[in-house]
């Protein structure tokens, strides 16, 4: 650390109190702190203004002066302000805390500008993260189905209501090549962000692949399960899924479930779950096989597909979400999907109402089975 007196000679003595703390004189320019000593008021116009630490040797008469105490106090930073007498003894006991001070300073002022550094890169991180999450949220509902969709035989209507970020839920609702065959495919993913961008990027490369391939809802599956297991290693939770695909030549449904998504069945009067094996979810027990269930349907008869997150709605308000869900399906004689989307939707903008986000993603897909379908399928 380099010293300078300003307006007054070094000493011997001075000199050796500098050289056991490891400081060396200096002229001004170079100086981390200047020596004053204060004999009168007028020495105080030799002082140089500037960010160097400043040490005033003073008498207690002139300390006590106005114009003393006003022109220390008017100084960017005080001073340290000393008597005079036997000032070599007083240099000698401030010193260590001047010098300590100014290390401190030192360091303070290193990690200030190392805390400016790293809020600009993580500004910079999440600016980018944004546009990626951006980018990845338009990649990920151009994944998805119209909601419109035009098939012969069934009429199909679906809602996705994503939470905040981007979506963990994925669905899709395709024919297969040979027009004969209705797939649909509903996945909730309790994984949010890239992860699930990433799912639902694989799920519809494996649906396009089964498209060419024709129906095998059980081998499908099991290679998604393995699939999944092997990106993961159960680092991640797994994925609830459930696919099915419908015969329209003799409205059989066949179909496999993982985890916890239970499609729901309406068959004037009646409502019910419809029946599911139990099965852990995707990515969790690598050599688990999946068997698929089979079940008749006919015309009039609609399905009800849900991910989870409509559930938690209906949980948060204390209601019976299968109560809830039947009073909607038994309320009238004549159901179609887009009455039974349109109520329950009505539902939610209530729970929307008094909570400005949704606790999770929710997808709908209503699958009614038309009057004539049966019909219409043999006659072809």
């Amino acid at each position: 650390m380099n010293i300078a007196f300003a307006n007054f000679p070094s000493t011997s003595k001075a000199q050796l109190i500098l050289e056991r703390l490891g400081c060396s004189l200096s002229n001004h320019e170079t100086a981390h702190i200047l020596c004053y000593q204060i004999s009168s008021l007028d020495c105080l116009k030799q002082v140089q203004h500037s960010s160097q630490t400043l040490i005033f040797f003073v008498s207690s008469a002139i300390s006590q002066k106005p114009h003393f105490q006003g022109f220390v106090s008017a100084l960017n930073e005080a001073p340290f302000v000393l008597l005079s007498d036997s000032w070599e003894d007083q240099l000698a006991y401030t010193l260590p805390s001047v010098l300590l001070l100014l290390s401190l300073k030192t360091t303070n002022q290193k990690q200030q500008n190392e805390i400016v550094a790293l809020a600009k890169q993580t500004d910079d991180l999440l600016q980018r993260f944004q546009m990626d999450l951006e980018l990845a949220t338009k990649v990920h509902h151009q994944l998805l189905p119209p909601s419109d969709l035009q098939i012969p035989g069934v009429s199909v209507t679906s809602k996705y209501l994503p939470a905040s970020g981007l979506g963990g839920d994925y669905f899709d609702v395709f024919e297969l090549q040979d027009k004969k065959h209705l797939a649909v495919l509903v996945a909730d993913s309790q994984t949010h962000g890239m992860a699930s961008a990433l799912l639902s990027t694989l799920l519809k490369i494996r649906l396009d692949e089964l498209k060419e391939r024709g129906p095998f809802a059980q081998n499908l599956m099991n290679h998604l399960n393995r699939e999944i297991y092997q990106i993961h290693q159960s680092k991640l939770p797994g994925l609830d899924l459930f696919f099915g695909v419908l015969d329209r030549s003799t409205l059989t449904l066949e179909y496999a479930s993982a985890g916890a998504l239970r499609p729901l069945f309406w068959k004037y009067p009646h409502f019910s779950e419809l029946p599911c094996d139990e099965n852990p979810p995707l990515g969790i027990q690598p050599n688990h096989d999946y068997t698929t269930s089979l079940t008749q349907l006919r015309p009039g008869d609609l399905l009800f597909f849900h991910t989870n997150g409509l559930e938690a709605i209906f949980e948060e308000k204390g209601d019976s979400f299968r109560n809830e869900l039947a009073g909607l399906f038994t309320s009238g004689k004549k159901m179609d999907p887009l009455f039974f989307q349109t109520e329950l939707l009505a539902k939610i903008d209530r729970y929307q109402e008094s909570k400005s986000e949704l606790p999770d993603d929710i997808t709908l897909i209503q699958l009614m089975i038309d009057k004539k379908a049966l019909y219409l399928t043999q006659s072809k």
